[in-house]
């Protein structure tokens, strides 16, 4: 018995779309786990004197650079997405990214941490549903339920 063209070319297909979305969600965790660190970083920065500013700098440093690697990283992975997966996970996606976004140019324009922390709260409640997309996408609550 020899497996058809079309349902090896569906497998390559579908390996494709789970190694695209797992890199997407690895790059999602990356980003948020890089906000944290920037918004901590601001947030110890505010209580201190002008003096003490230099000493803070290298890490503020260090959390722009980690948070910059990790947007261009999430922007890679949302082309890649974009390419190979359905229009409603690219768009959950994208939407994650340019909160992400808005939040690093929030907390490095030193805005209110009451609109920092909205944004934080939009992100927690934005990743279930992409993961939920990303489940529908690969089948993966039917081949659940399948079983």
């Amino acid at each position: 018995m020899s497996i058809s063209d079309e349902v090896w070319s569906r497998q390559r297909q579908w390996e494709l779309k789970r190694e695209v979305l797992l890199n997407a969600l690895e790059q999602v965790s990356r980003a948020r786990i890089a906000v944290i660190f920037v918004n901590s970083v601001y947030q110890v920065r505010q209580g201190k004197s002008s003096e003490e500013l230099p000493s803070y700098m290298k890490f503020q440093d260090s959390a722009v650079d980690k948070y910059s690697i990790a947007g261009d990283l999430l922007d890679k992975a949302l082309i890649q997405v974009e390419a190979v997966c359905s229009a409603d996970v690219a768009k959950q996606l994208d939407d994650l990214a340019k909160i992400f976004r808005t939040v690093l140019h929030d907390v490095l324009d030193e805005r209110n941490p009451v609109e920092v922390a909205k944004l934080t709260n939009i992100i927690k409640e934005h990743i279930p549903v992409l993961i939920e997309l990303i489940r529908s996408e690969l089948g993966v609550d039917k081949a659940a339920s399948a079983s």
